[in-house]
C-alpha cells in the first residue's frame, strides 16, 4: 500500500518551461512554506530561497550580447509578467 508524504522541499531544473513559469513557481513554493532551490539567479530575484546557477542576463553580457537587446529584452519580460 503506497502512504503519501508531503515533500518538504522543491529543486527546480534548468529547464524554458520551468523558467517561463517562475513567477507561480516562486509563489507557489511560498504559499506552501517549501524552500526552493532553482537553476538560475532570476528565480532568486524574484523571491526564490536560492539558486545553484547564474545569471542569464550575465551569461549574455559575459558573450558580447549588445546592451540595447538585452535592455530590451528586459522590457519584454517584464511586460510579460504583468
Amino acid at each position: 500500500m503506497m502512504s503519501f508524504r508531503p515533500a518538504g522541499r522543491s529543486l527546480v531544473a534548468a529547464d524554458a518551461f520551468f523558467t517561463s513559469r517562475r513567477v507561480q513557481l516562486i509563489s507557489l513554493a511560498a504559499r506552501h512554506a517549501l524552500p526552493g532551490v532553482y537553476a538560475s539567479r532570476e528565480f532568486v530575484e524574484g523571491g526564490g530561497l536560492m539558486s545553484y546557477g547564474t545569471s542569464i542576463t550575465d551569461m549574455y553580457r559575459q558573450v558580447g550580447f549588445p546592451p540595447t537587446l538585452l535592455a530590451l529584452s528586459h522590457v519584454l519580460e517584464l511586460a510579460r509578467e504583468q
